[in-house]
């Protein structure tokens, strides 16, 4: 009777296989990821408010430069290439301008500060954020 072999020796044996299978899994998994994560969609408008309060709705198909008067000054906000960006604020921090670029339906800036609110919305949307 032969001695059985083990399950190591198996392994070596066949380790081309169980690398292929193993990456033909991995590739398909991440295939079910990324095909189940939905494409963000690109904003049409943002909405500036303040308190709560919309003051003004900026179309992102145009770039320009908008003032807005804040409780301790002005904020000024750029729209280039259909993204919106914080230019300038009067809060210390400055949060609200390194916050960057934003450009997809459901993106924010925030200056608690000066209580201003950004949200981008799609064609038709008025969904508010307020802080």
């Amino acid at each position: 009777m032969k001695a059985p072999v083990s399950f190591l020796k198996q392994i070596q044996r066949h380790w081309v296989e169980i690398l292929v299978v193993s990456l033909a899994l991995i590739a398909t998994i991440l295939a079910v990821i990324f095909v189940s994560i939905p494409a963000r969609q690109k904003a049409a408008y943002a909405n500036v408010s303040i308190k709560g309060e919309i003051v003004r709705r900026i179309e992102l198909n145009q770039d320009a430069t908008y003032q807005v008067d804040v409780p301790h000054g002005t904020m000024q906000i750029s729209v280039k290439n259909g993204k919106i960006a914080v230019f300038s604020s009067p809060c210390p921090g400055q949060y609200c301008v390194h916050q960057g670029e934003k450009e997809h339906i459901g993106d924010s800036l925030i200056c608690a500060h000066e209580g201003v609110a950004i949200y981008l919305v799609g064609e038709g949307e008025t969904t508010e954020i307020t802080i």
